[in-house]
């Protein structure tokens, strides 16, 4: 896609439903951005709002390590992130497949450092 961020956090919070999934970046351009969500773990759709998407996310466990959410957009585009961590490393691993309307479908892996 576009020139990659100057900063990228996620933050994974407990939550007395599930957990708090936030994401604040910073443009390679100065500009901010956050975005945070509850995610369920139950599979339920739920009305969705962030960064240019509008739509429906769906979040579950897969197994005890593996988390997937899953955002439709009304504009057809749609984001499916799985997420794992594994057992003792201090790495989080975020696999995500993205569909565009326009330009080519993208997939990216994100490797993060635990803190």
């Amino acid at each position: 896609g576009g020139a990659q961020p100057k900063s990228f956090t996620l933050r994974i919070e407990p939550h007395a439903k599930g957990e708090v999934f936030t994401l604040d970046r910073i443009e390679s351009d100065g500009r901010t951005m956050s975005s945070s969500t509850i995610l369920y773990f139950d599979g339920a759709l739920r009305d969705f709002e962030d960064f240019g998407c509008s739509g429906t996310q769906s979040s579950r466990r897969l197994d005890g390590q593996t988390v997937e959410i899953l955002r439709v957009c009304a504009s057809g585009e749609w984001i499916w992130l799985i997420r794992q961590s594994a057992g003792n490393s201090k790495e989080l691993i975020i696999d995500i497949t993205e569909r565009r309307r326009a330009g080519p479908n993208l997939e990216w892996r994100v490797v993060l450092e635990k803190q």
